[in-house]
């Protein structure tokens, strides 16, 4: 007998909030972009799901908990130390320390402060399409697609102009011309000429089209039982989308290049016959690969001339639970929950060429945790196509995640619009 929305004709079918969701991922943890549930579709019934997601990136809390701009990396110190850290050369050294010790200056005197802007704008969107294979078994599948803007800009802010140009007045007097032609061009623009030195594409304002990491999603319902209802999910991430290009310092990739393996239970209570609560615990595998990666030449900073084309990636496995109580009526739904996420540590091993010291440079500030909020509200037709009213069952609702706490993430909120049509 072929089963169609009439499904929704059945006692005791109530209204099915998506519950996959797929954006692309970047190793990183991030706000949820929906609340919890335990629902999977009735036997025959396909839905198909349009949710648009606006996120933007500004801010980011750092591993002490404090909160930065994005460009934070970009202001530092133009000082003789800096100046001697980025020299390797040792006749240079002493020669820089020469010429300082003449002038009576020392490793925190200052020529100025490297400046930046960087803002990073997603719009996201994710077509799901689903089906309930059988009574207990729903299967999904979700392609991301993501519109990005990056605005990017640096410039510097000169502060002791008669020290630079006793400095300057130095390296001339001993004819060196093409130390002090490389003087003149860091301090212009320093990040660009650092950038170009170790062989970056340039650091420019752009936009960027890419294909996400594709998701195949199964959930089982092992219980349904009086008020309750609990379900098991697995997803299944692909390394479908495009990976950051090692030569852009800056790179608004649709992936991170692995596979992933997302577990999670899921619980639904409905305690009156207007609200219930939703739970879920979840962990995600994130296997080991192989990727190219510029190798650190510093602790402090990632930037760096030397590529590592085998490295050994483990990217640390996330942890999250959530909790959300929803409110329905007369098609109208909301909720409200609490998410707490927690990411491991990032490993990666070298094939030998680069010191290994340098790869766990690598692997600083990549622990993760993040605590968020997120609202719901939404209205669908189920009710009146029961009733006959209306054409088809269908749900459209607005979602927003914001960020609360947390060490080492992004913390701009996310917004979602979502579309659904049971059929």
């Amino acid at each position: 007998m072929q089963v169609t929305a009439k499904a929704f004709l059945r006692p005791g079918v109530k209204f099915l909030p998506l519950f996959f969701l797929a954006l692309p991922c970047f190793a990183n943890l991030k706000p949820p972009l929906s609340l919890p549930s335990a629902r999977v579709l009735p036997v025959g019934v396909r839905t198909f799901s349009l949710k648009g997601v606006i996120a933007e990136g500004n801010e980011k809390i750092n591993n002490f908990g404090q909160r930065q701009v994005l460009a934070d990396p970009f202001f530092q110190e133009l000082d003789f130390a800096t100046i001697k850290k980025g020299t390797l050369d040792p006749l240079d050294l002493a020669s820089i320390q020469a010429k300082m010790d003449k002038l009576g200056a020392t490793d925190s005197d200052s020529f100025g402060q490297t400046s930046g802007v960087v803002n990073l704008k997603i719009n996201a969107t994710v077509p799901v399409m689903a089906y309930g294979l059988t009574k207990r078994i729903t299967v999904a599948v979700a392609v991301p697609y993501t519109r990005s803007s990056l605005n990017v800009d640096t410039g510097v802010v000169q502060r002791n102009r008669e020290l630079y140009d006793a400095f300057r007045s130095e390296l001339q007097a001993s004819g060196v011309s093409l130390k002090l032609q490389e003087l003149d061009q860091k301090l212009a623009d320093p990040i660009n000429y650092k950038i170009w030195d170790y062989g970056y594409q340039p650091l420019v304002s752009r936009n960027a089209n890419n294909l996400g990491d594709i998701k195949l999603i199964g959930r089982y319902q092992a219980m349904e039982r009086d008020f309750h209802n609990l379900t098991f999910s697995t997803e299944v991430s692909l390394p479908t989308g495009r990976t950051a290009d090692v030569n852009r310092v800056i790179d608004m990739a649709g992936g991170d290049g692995q596979v992933d393996l997302g577990l999670s239970l899921n619980h639904d209570w409905q305690f009156s016959e207007r609200w219930s609560l939703s739970t879920e615990i979840g962990h995600t595998i994130q296997f080991a690969d192989e990727i190219d990666k510029r190798i650190p030449e510093r602790f402090d900073s990632s930037l760096s001339p030397d590529i590592d084309s085998a490295v050994a990636r483990n990217l640390g496995d996330m942890s999250r639970v959530m909790a959300a109580i929803k409110w329905r009526m007369a098609g109208f739904s909301f909720g409200s929950g609490l998410g707490l996420q927690y990411k491991k540590r990032d490993r990666y091993r070298g094939s030998g060429e680069i010191a290994a010291f340098r790869y766990g440079w690598m692997e600083q500030d990549s622990v993760q945790n993040m605590q968020s909020a997120q609202v719901s509200l939404g209205y669908d037709t189920v009710d009146l196509y029961r009733s006959g009213k209306f054409m088809a069952p269908m749900s459209i609702s607005i979602g927003h995640s914001r960020v609360l706490g947390g060490k080492n993430i992004v913390v701009d909120p996310l917004t979602t619009l979502d579309f659904a049509l049971f059929f």
